[in-house]
């Protein structure tokens, strides 16, 4: 016999010692009609004690239930939700491992069999099923990856459905979200290939420069428009020392209606400096303050191209072993120097006699 049960024989017991003590002390009743009495009033409060225990036993068995209840409904909530979390970190990349599908499905087994119907277990089977057949490919096509994410959008929908919540992403709800990720994703990559070519754009000056300025007499560098018929054209100019005579590269950036191709020559301004009027490209016009014998490069990265960046990058990329293009365009800088002439004459003698 439980122990809660005996404290409460116990308690009637001694009630009803004292209720027949107090009525035969007191006079309360005759002492011949007492038994009667008495018996009459024992099975009402045995009727009662005994209505009173089962009320009470059914209501602390609905508690007990109520809070094993919650407590289930509790853990099973957390232990979904995290297998949602698990599932969308894995498809944060939109790239879904063998790997990944495996520890997602020991996951499934471990925290989500022991709470779901039999029913929705294989429907989330299925739906996994779904992702590793669009994801064992080598490369994953665009249908593949709304496949994927779609399969993803039905294993919500069963748990939610489940906890009651809802679900039911509809199909034109999920049209949407697919719009607006792919909206995002190419704002994303565009935002992610800008900063890399910012960066990309940066060491390939950075490089030329330090070079440059390391292997020939150079004063100072700059970045700047070449003249102003020509503002959109940005070039890198070299300053030789001790003289008014720029080494010019570009343009490395270059004007909507700009279709200058990159060239290196030499550059002084031609109101300033008549003594080198005998060595100039042109004796009037934009280009009067370009020396002669300029030479076209196909090494220079026109950043503001997208064509040359990409070519750029794919060179970046395949040129293991050989040369890069902004090492080879130094290389090209310092021939162009050691060897540009104007009817025989040198750089190095132009600068002497100036």
């Amino acid at each position: 016999m439980a122990k809660k049960d005996k404290i409460w024989i116990y308690g009637i017991v001694g009630f009803s010692l004292l209720f027949i003590a107090s009525a035969v002390i007191f006079q309360i009743f005759e002492f011949e009609i007492l038994p009667s009495q008495f018996y009459g009033a024992l099975i009402g409060v045995v009727i009662t004690a005994i209505i009173t225990l089962f009320l009470l036993r059914g209501q602390t068995a609905n508690e007990e239930t109520k809070e094993k209840n919650v407590k289930v409904f509790e853990e099973k909530t957390l232990r979904y939700n995290n297998f949602i979390e698990e599932i969308w970190k894995i498809w944060e990349d939109r790239i879904v491992t063998l790997d990944e599908i495996n520890e997602i499905t020991k996951l499934f087994c471990k925290d989500i069999i022991l709470f779901t119907s039999s029913e929705n277990t294989q429907k989330i089977i299925e739906q996994l099923n779904n992702i590793a057949e669009h994801s064992s490919k080598q490369e994953i096509a665009e249908e593949d990856k709304n496949l994927i994410q779609s399969a993803i959008y039905d294993i919500i929908d069963i748990l939610a459905k489940d906890l009651q919540l809802g679900g039911n992403i509809s199909h034109e709800t999920r049209k949407e979200l697919f719009k607006l990720e792919s909206k995002i994703n190419k704002l994303i990559e565009l935002k992610e290939r800008k900063e890399y070519v910012e960066i990309l754009q940066q060491e390939y000056i950075d490089f030329i420069r330090k070079n440059i300025e390391e292997r020939l007499n150079i004063e100072k560098v700059e970045l700047n428009f070449i003249v102003p018929d020509h503002k959109e054209d940005v070039y890198l100019w070299f300053k030789i020392k001790d003289s008014d005579i720029w080494l010019v590269v570009g343009p490395h950036f270059r004007g909507k209606h700009s279709t200058e191709q990159p060239f290196i020559g030499f550059w002084s301004y031609y109101y300033n400096h008549s003594n080198y009027h005998e060595y100039r490209y042109k004796l009037r016009g934009t280009w009067k303050d370009l020396f002669a014998n300029y030479q076209k490069t196909q090494n220079a990265v026109v950043f503001s191209d997208s064509e040359s960046v990409n070519s750029y990058i794919e060179s970046l990329k395949s040129n293991t072993d050989k040369n890069t293009k902004h090492e080879l365009l130094v290389e090209e800088i310092i021939e162009f120097y050691e060897k540009w002439n104007v009817d025989g004459i040198t750089i190095k003698e132009i600068l002497k006699k100036s």
